[in-house]
Order: structure tokens, then sequence, then C-alpha cells
């Protein structure tokens, strides 16, 4: 990389330390510095308009996600290379769930990428019982270490880095809303390959893997997913069809879907390979999605077999689409 003029040194720094930027590892100086928001602003004033309750999102120390989660940064990565991709995913999610579907898989790969490494980033600053100066942190350099190729993927931002097109899978769907800033909003956010996410923001909600390599794609096959396109979605639909995605991202091995690197004209470029068997982990079937879908929503197990597990969430007896009407509040399945 070094000898192709790639302007990345993975090797050398990770933008772990806070006099360096989080995406490129530059030192900054009072002259270069900026901070960016992990949550992006423009999401801030969605789920936190003047005037309206706060949405009590909790990390794991029992501290709060939002109001603002900053990490620091140079000013080209945030204001020129980050910024032009906050501004493409704003307007989608302002246009609806069509919109977001039409959006480039690059630009909904750095963003899920920035948002994935800026929050585990965040972690380091974070102590695991959040009133104990002497309690450990929830994140040290060598779990981020961890995440160096998504780091890597984070580059695409600053085009020293390549993708070829289904390196990554992504599903935007029509969501309801009820006109109340915390009911419409939701946010999960797993640590580890092949980093998922899954954002509900009003009438949209879009989810989906980083660094899949195109091996949840087949996810669009399923009755529940395919249901789903036609579907204003209730939020337990949208935790059902994350359920799903979180179980196949689970079973996925990382070892049986190999990339090919290679370095020309100053960019390092990554192809994902035509795989040809299995790239599930058999010792993991244990684990199902409605065990998932019954954490998620908290719903005993009596409840979800009655609805038919996931399936009956989006599809009735007969095989018609189910619509669930969703009021303020209403988010159990009941017992």
């Amino acid at each position: 990389m070094v000898a192709a003029g790639v302007n990345y040194r993975p090797w050398e720094s990770q933008g772990l330390n806070d006099d360096e930027c989080f995406v490129c590892a530059t030192a900054l100086s009072d002259s270069n510095r900026t901070v960016e928001d992990v949550l992006p602003r423009w999401m801030q004033r969605e789920i936190m308009p003047p005037r309206q309750p706060k949405p009590k999102i909790h990390l794991p120390n029992d501290s709060l996600l939002v109001p603002k989660v900053l990490i620091p940064a140079c000013k080209p990565c945030n204001n020129e290379h980050l910024s032009k991709v906050e501004i493409e995913v704003s307007r989608a999610f302002k246009s609806g769930a069509e919109a977001v579907r039409a959006l480039p898989e690059r630009t909904l790969r750095i963003w899920f990428a920035k948002i994935a490494y800026g929050l585990r980033r965040h972690d380091m600053r974070l102590r695991s019982v959040q009133r104990d100066p002497e309690a450990s942190m929830l994140a040290r350099a060598s779990d981020l270490k961890q995440l160096s190729h998504l780091h890597t993927l984070l580059q695409e931002c600053r085009g020293v880095v390549g993708l070829s097109e289904g390196h990554s899978t992504f599903f935007a769907f029509e969501s309801q809303q009820v006109g109340c800033n915390i009911c419409d909003f939701d946010l999960a956010v797993p640590i580890g390959w092949p980093y998922p996410l899954m954002v509900r923001l009003g009438s949209v909600t879009l989810m989906g893997a980083v660094d899949d390599r195109g091996s949840l794609e087949s996810l669009r096959l399923t009755s529940e997913f395919a249901t789903a396109d036609r579907l204003p979605l209730h939020p337990i639909q949208v935790r059902a069809l994350w359920a799903l995605l979180v179980h196949r991202s689970l079973l996925l091995r990382e070892d049986q879907l190999p990339v090919l690197h290679g370095v020309p004209d100053g960019q390092l470029l990554i192809h994902r390979q035509v795989v040809l068997g299995s790239v599930v982990d058999a010792e993991r079937q244990t684990a199902t999605a409605d065990q998932i879908l019954r954490n998620l929503i908290g719903a005993s197990v009596k409840a979800l077999v009655r609805q038919g597990g996931i399936a009956g969430l989006f599809l009735m007896p007969d095989g018609t689409p189910r619509t669930m009407p969703f009021q303020h509040g209403a988010l159990s399945l009941g017992d």
C-alpha cells in the first residue's frame, strides 16, 4: 500500500486517540480539529424536536446515547467527506422509504460504517459503571483493533478504498408513525462482524449489514422480507425483520466469505469472491430468530406462538399480507 501511494496506514493507527481524526488518523490541532456527531444532527432534530420528550436510549453503562455522541475528526473528513453522505441520507429519509431504497450502496455503507465504528469508538470514553471513576472502560484500544476491517471500509468516504458492488446488503421499508418522536424512533447497533444496523425513523425503516459480502441478499426471497415491501410496518414487525437479519448474520462464517485486495492507482480495492460452498456455521443453528424477537419485544413464548412466530406477523393464514395497526404506546403482543 505504501508503494502504491494509498493514503491509509491501518497498521499505524485507527484513529483511537483524542488528538487524531477517528477516520484518517491525521494529527489534530486548533486549525483542523472538529467533532463528529456520530448520531447525525438532522436525526437528532427529528427525535428531539422542541418541547417534546427526549428518547431515553441507554448505553450498556446506563448513560444516554442522545443527545450527543461526539468524537474527534479533522475538518476534511467531517465537513467534506462525511457531510456529503449525511446530506444525501437526510434528504432521502425526508422523502420516504422509496428514496432511501434508491440510495447508492456506497452511501449507505459509509453511513452505517460511521455509526457502527463511531459508537464503539465512543465506548472508549465511557466507564462500565457510569458513576464509578475506578470502573473499567466499556471499550479499550484492543477492542477497537478487532474492528480494523470496519475502519478500513470507512475509508471509502475519502476515496482511498473502493469496494465491488454487492459487498453490503441494505433494506428500506415504509414504517407506520403516530407523531410521537419517541414511538417513531428505534435504533439497533450490535457489535461485531458483519456489522448489522437498524434505524427506524418516522416513516422509514432502514436495516442491513456493512460487510456481509452479499450473503444476506437472499433474505429478500423470504416471505417475511418480501411481504414487508408491501406493508406499512408496525414497530413489532420492524423488530421481527431485525431478528431475522441478526439471526442470519449470527450464522455466517467470515472465513467462508473471502475477499481479494488490490492497490492500483493510489486506492485499496476490495472485491468479494463468489462462494460455492456453505457460509453457515452449523454449530450456531440452535439459536432461532423467534428467540431473538422474544427478547427484543419482551413477549412470552406463548404470545409469539399464538401469532404463528415471525412469519405470522407478516402473513395471514390465507397467505395475504397482515397489516398491524399501530397505536400510541401499543408495542406488546400481550400474553
